[in-house]
This record gives structure tokens, sequence and C-alpha cells, in this order.
């Protein structure tokens, strides 16, 4: 996501009320309370690096922590493999 538009969602976001978020498509209603505070790092840390963009996965810690335990059970896969499967995941909604 382009800075701008995460510059623009974090307005949109700050200026409604916790009604409103709840009313947002993609929040989820149970964050709604606590958003803005989950954004403001997020946005200051944009504005201090002066980053172009940032990349949200759609997965998190754990599922990381479980795929490399996995992956230790397992062949380990290609590093070449691993990269290009990790790009198209952060890619394909772009």
């Amino acid at each position: 996501m382009l800075s701008r538009n995460v510059n623009s969602v974090f307005a949109e976001v700050v200026d409604a009320d916790v009604e409103a978020r709840r009313a947002m498509p993609g929040l989820a209603r149970d964050r709604a309370d606590i958003i803005v505070a989950g954004l403001v790092p997020v946005v200051t840390m944009l504005r201090f690096i002066d980053a172009d963009k940032i990349i949200f996965s759609q997965n998190g810690l754990r599922e990381g922590a479980l795929y490399e335990y996995l992956q230790g059970k397992q062949q380990a896969a290609a590093p070449d493999e691993v990269a290009d499967e990790t790009l198209s995941d952060f890619t394909a909604d772009e």
C-alpha cells in the first residue's frame, strides 16, 4: 500500500467515531475501539523513515512460526522457492 493511501486511511479512521469504524469494510468490528492505537506506530514509522509504501501480510507471526517449524520437519525448500512464494503471497492482491 502506498504511504499516501496509508495516510488517507489513517485520517479516515481517526476522524470516525467507534460506530462508524465498526461499519468500515475490512475493519474487524471488535477492533474498532483500538485500531487508531494500532495505526499510530505504523504511520509514525512510515513518516519517520520516509517510506513510499508498506506491505501488509495476511498472515501473522504464529503462521510464520508454524511455517518455519514445519519447514524444519520436512525437506527444506530452496531459498529461491521460499522467496518466490513469499513474494507471490505479498503481491497477489496488488
